[in-house]
């Protein structure tokens, strides 16, 4: 057996030596299993996590990658493994990662798997695989080296308008390395509540993926400032904004069946999703609101989302909503920095977010609740402004 693992690498016959590797599992892979000499599950081991063959991995078959995934018991070391193997499936747009990605049903906050679905079903279905994996880590870090990469491109696609790059043709509609990543973090979002995880998934990582945008938005020369979208940066930014929102208002729907885990109205980190959701949102808007190059129409739009979002959680008296609202308060007020004066920075955010709340138009707060609520928060606002900017 040992002969014939190595040869087939050495040839590089990998889907053979796929093949292999998965009908000899139990002997070679699980720590079930203890009959095989030490060395041929080492070589096992050696050959599958080598880059070699995980470039070469997102060709064959899924069913041995996935199983390796959802076996606690597996000799090996399992995040590793689904790190350079996601790394590897969202370096290939043509992978199964994407094919599966463009499948996903339900709304943000309540996506759903496909039965079909291998790759995804394995990674959460029982969403405390992909905690355990820590599969935060590949999709933030592939999708903000794809981000760095187009940076350094000397004409990036993506700062065209969305006719002349869509990331919502009928073409391949999610076939977009940050699309996928994003649409992945609102997936592990769903199942998490789905599950009643007691855990925040890392949800601000997507924030990361905003302000990572932000920094390489522009405009194309043919762009139109007031388009709803100037370019492709700008679809994805809503898009994320669009996940944020639809997590962060889930307290205030009707007897929401999901985990509502806040103990503390403040902007502390806790093991709760939500919380973690409502600081992603906030901080997602201060890059866009802080990114000179964004047109102020654009910025009009993104403020008039977290405006609803704040009107909504405070139209209900359900306790649980009324923790999230105050959360989100706290956190456009305060920033991150929980009883200690906003920095400078925050500072100029509160200055922007009052401007182009003034910018909004009026007539859609004028009933109540709504003209109230607005009202605190713009109020709010002004106050802390005055309290915290120089003279």
């Amino acid at each position: 057996m040992l002969c014939e693992v190595l040869n087939l690498f050495a040839t590089q016959q990998f889907n053979t030596l796929s093949s292999l590797l998965e009908d000899n599992y139990t002997q070679l892979l699980s720590n079930e299993e203890e009959s095989k000499p030490l060395h041929s599950r080492e070589a096992a081991k050696e050959v599958l996590t080598a880059r070699s063959f995980m470039e070469h991995h997102t060709e064959l078959n899924p069913s041995l990658a996935t199983r390796i995934i959802a076996d606690s018991n597996s000799t090996l070391n399992r995040e590793v493994f689904a790190r350079e193997y996601l790394k590897a499936l969202h370096s290939d747009s043509m992978s199964l990662l994407y094919h599966e990605v463009e499948g996903i049903e339900g709304s943000h906050g309540d996506r759903k798997i496909p039965e079909s679905s291998l790759l995804l079903n394995s990674l959460f279905d029982n969403v405390d695989i992909a905690i355990e994996l820590q599969i935060w880590n590949p999709i933030r870090e592939s999708v903000k080296s794809f981000l760095r990469r187009q940076a350094e491109q000397p004409n990036d696609e993506y700062v065209g308008r969305p006719e002349d790059f869509s990331l919502t043709g009928p073409g391949q509609p999610s076939h977009d390395p940050i699309l996928v990543g994003i649409e992945l973090f609102d997936l592990f979002a769903s199942q998490a509540l789905r599950q009643d995880t007691s855990h925040h998934i890392f949800l601000h990582y997507l924030a990361e993926i905003v302000e990572e945008i932000c920094s390489n938005f522009q405009l194309g020369p043919s762009a139109d400032a007031t388009d709803e979208f100037p370019n492709a940066y700008g679809y994805l930014l809503k898009h994320t904004i669009a996940v944020y929102r639809g997590l962060v208002t889930l307290p205030a729907q009707p007897n929401p069946d999901i985990r509502m885990g806040i103990k503390q109205v403040n902007t502390d980190l806790e093991d709760d999703l939500l919380k973690n959701a409502v600081w992603g949102f906030v901080r997602a808007h201060k890059a866009i609101l802080l990114t000179n190059s964004i047109p102020d129409q654009f910025k009009k739009d993104v403020v008039n989302n977290l405006v609803r979002a704040y009107i909504e959680l405070g139209s209900t008296t359900h306790r649980s909503s009324q923790m999230y609202l105050a959360t989100l308060h706290n956190h456009i007020l305060d920033g991150s920095a929980s009883g200690q004066s906003p920095s400078d920075e925050h500072i100029e955010f509160l200055d922007e977010l009052h401007t182009q709340m003034n910018r909004l138009d009026q007539g859609q707060f004028a009933l109540r609740p709504d003209s109230e609520l607005y009202r605190r928060l713009l109020t709010d606002i002004d106050s802390a402004l005055n309290t915290h900017q120089s003279p």
